[in-house]
Order: C-alpha cells, then sequence, then structure tokens
C-alpha cells in the first residue's frame, strides 16, 4: 500500500516537472572569450552531473593507485598473522600431545611475530617449564605481568616456578601480587594454604581453610578434615606443650575420625594419662573409617590381652563392624596366626586371595602352611609373594 502511494507521487511529481519544461524549458547561456554558448537548463545540470561524476570517479582511480603499497604490505602483514597463528596452533597442539621438541621448534618459528601475545607467552612459559628450561619459563612469565590483563597468569607461572625449586619466600611475595588482582582466587588461597603449612604457620592456615569454606570451595566436611590435619601437625612441634598437645589431638580425632595418624598418637596420649576405655573407643572408631595394621597392633597393646588367644578374641570384636575389609582379615589372620589358630588364620587369609593378595597374606600363607602341615608346597607362596605388591 505504501509503495503504491510512493510510485504515485513520484509520477505525478515526474509529470509536473515535465509538463512544466515542456511550457518554459529556460536557456542558459554562456559567452566567454568571444564564444557564445547557449543550452538548455536540464543539459547544464547534465553536464555539472557528468562533471561531477568525473571528478568523483578521478579520486577514486588516483587513491586506488596511492593505496596499492599500502594494500600489498597489508596482504604481507596478514599473510605472517597467518602463519604465525598457524604455528601458535601447532605449537599448541604439540604441547598437548606431550612432544616437546617438536612443540619447541613451533615456538621458535611463531615468536618473531607474537612475541608480545599474551596467549604465546602463556603457552611457551607452560612449554618451557616441561622441557627443563626454567630460565626462558621465567622469561615468558615476567613478560606476561607486564601486560595487565594477563598479569595473573604471569605471576601464576612464576609462582609455580618457586615452589617447585623451593623459594617460598619468592612464591609468599608473588602470591600477594595475585591476590590484589583476584582476591577471592581458590587457586591463589589455596596455594596461600600450602605455604602456611610448609612455614607451619597453623593460625594462618586455619583462617584460610575457614576462608574457603566460606567461599564454597570446600565443603564442610573437608574442611572439618583440613582443620584436623593442621591441628594435629601443630601438636607434633617441639614448642606445644602437653596441655596443648591434648586439646589438639582431642580436637582432630574429633572433626575427623578417619586420621589415623592423629589417632595413634592421641590413643598413645591417653594410655599415659590412664584413660585406657577412652583410647580403646577412639582406635575403633578410626578403624571402622580406615582400618590399618599398626592401629590394631595399638589396640592390643593398650588392651594387654592375657594371652594370644584372647588376643584374639579382643581382635575379633576390635573389628566386627568391618569384619570383611581385607585390613580386618589380614588382622586377624595374623592374630589367628600368632595364636597357632591354623584354621581361623586360614578362614581369614583365603577370601584375601581373590580380595587383595599382596606380599603379606602371600608370606603368610607360606608360613601357615610350613608350621600347620609342614607341607614344602609352601615355597609356591613365597614366590607368588615375591612378585606380588606389598602392603601398604
Amino acid at each position: 500500500m505504501k509503495g503504491a502511494l510512493l510510485l504515485l507521487l513520484v509520477t505525478v511529481a515526474i509529470a509536473s516537472i515535465s509538463l512544466w519544461y515542456l511550457q518554459d524549458p529556460g536557456y542558459i547561456e554562456i559567452s566567454w572569450l568571444g564564444y557564445d554558448v547557449e543550452f538548455t537548463v536540464v543539459v547544464g545540470f547534465l553536464i555539472l552531473l557528468f562533471l561531477f561524476l568525473f571528478i568523483v570517479f578521478t579520486a577514486r582511480l588516483l587513491r586506488w593507485l596511492f593505496g596499492i603499497p599500502s594494500r600489498w604490505f597489508s596482504f604481507f602483514q596478514r599473510l605472517q598473522d597467518k602463519k604465525a597463528n598457524d604455528e601458535l596452533l601447532d605449537l599448541l597442539s604439540a604441547y598437548e600431545a606431550e612432544t616437546l621438541n617438536e612443540a619447541l621448534q613451533h615456538q621458535k618459528k611463531a615468536a618473531p611475530r607474537l612475541v608480545n601475545n599474551p596467549f604465546f607467552l602463556w603457552v611457551s612459559g607452560n612449554l618451557f617449564e616441561k622441557a627443563e628450561k626454567p630460565f626462558e619459563a621465567e622469561q615468558c612469565f615476567m613478560d606476561l605481568t607486564k601486560n595487565p590483563g594477563a598479569a595473573f597468569l604471569g605471576f601464576k607461572g612464576q609462582i609455580r616456578a618457586a615452589m617447585h625449586r623451593g623459594d617460598l619466600k619468592s612464591a609468599h611475595n608473588l602470591l600477594k601480587h595475585a591476590r590484589e588482582l583476584t582476591p577471592s582466587s581458590p587457586w591463589v588461597l589455596k596455594h596461600f594454604l600450602a605455604l602456611a603449612r610448609e612455614q607451619k604457620n597453623f593460625k594462618e592456615a586455619e583462617s584460610l581453610v575457614l576462608q574457603l569454606e566460606d567461599l564454597g570451595y570446600l565443603s564442610s566436611d573437608q574442611s572439618k578434615k583440613q582443620m584436623a590435619y593442621l591441628q594435629y601437625q601443630q601438636a607434633l612441634q617441639p614448642e606445644t606443650t602437653p596441655a596443648e598437645k591434648e586439646v589438639l589431638l582431642r580436637q582432630s580425632h574429633f572433626l575427623d575420625p578417619s586420621l589415623a595418624e592423629a589417632t595413634e598418637v592421641f590413643a598413645l596420649l591417653l594410655q599415659e594419662q590412664g584413660l585406657i576405655t577412652y583410647a580403646l573407643t577412639a582406635l575403633e572408631e578410626t578403624w571402622e573409617m580406615t582400618p590399618k595394621q599398626i592401629l590394631g597392633d595399638l589396640y592390643l597393646k593398650i588392651a594387654s590381652p592375657s594371652d594370644d588367644i584372647a588376643a584374639y578374641q579382643i581382635a575379633k570384636n576390635f573389628v566386627k563392624n568391618n569384619s570383611k575389609n581385607p585390613e580386618s582379615r589380614l588382622f586377624l589372620a595374623r592374630i589367628a596366626y600368632q595364636a597357632k589358630l591354623w584354621g581361623e588364620a586360614r578362614a581369614h587369609l583365603m577370601p584375601l586371595l581373590k580380595q587383595n593378595p599382596n606380599h603379606e597374606v602371600y608370606h603368610l600363607l607360606a608360613r601357615l602352611e610350613l608350621e600347620a602341615k609342614h607341607d614344602p608346597e609352601a615355597i609356591e607362596w613365597l614366590e607368588k609373594g615375591l612378585e606380588a605388591p606389598r602392603h601398604t
């Protein structure tokens, strides 16, 4: 509808102008150097239009001619940039494929064009790091810190390098700079935590654990385990008083009963204080979560059974809540063997041949066969034990 209306208006306008031109076409007369030239207004308009178009065409032609060197230079530059980007892609592919020599060749080819490219510097730094070229890697990471947008990447690379070579002071200073750029970065906070542990700065470490939990980077259970381990480590320090040691070990065991190392020290401390029942209960709680042979041996030591048969009965009661665990079977087999309960020992060992056949299982079976039956074929168990993995 609108198009038809516009066409009608244009048609009316053209018809009106044509009618006006026929009635009064108008003339233009030019006198110059004795010559008189006369033409209509329409012809004059067409001449002006031609001159205008000629000038525009001439200007465009001159611009195109003068722009040939610039266009050629731009084309050459784009070609070089494409080659450099292709080399960067090949560099990344070779790096991820871990063909380091090939990656180093691509890095060398791309370097002249991409020396200021942050992505190239980051990949190159990681490549040099993996290729054990620490100086070149450090240089790439330092260049990254000069670019505000990539400064964090530069600090991250330098921090990793400093921690790898054991320069904790430099790592700490660099982490401060990284923290200014990204105050809530989990990577930065976790590395601060690692440094605090290494430097035995337990108060700062605990503060960092709580901060990571508040930010959602650690779950409540993970936070408890972290705090338990820190308190256990603090309890082992020479400057920790006996009273502080007891409090720290109690808190550590309460927060994470599965921490076997802490429970072992805690149980010994309770035994020294005469709290036998408490010590045995702590060991039982830990065994349910993290069964280890040393905990079972400590349990029997604290329980002080009257003889080997009583020790086996106590051991059975100790592991009753996870008696099918490989550690429980091995522990019961060991104690049954010591009590010369050959049938019980064999009953606990045989399932381990399918469940967890390690060196200790084969060795105990060999000893059992020799003492119970005087069977010389027990040597076969010893040979298998030599090939089996060690118990950890």
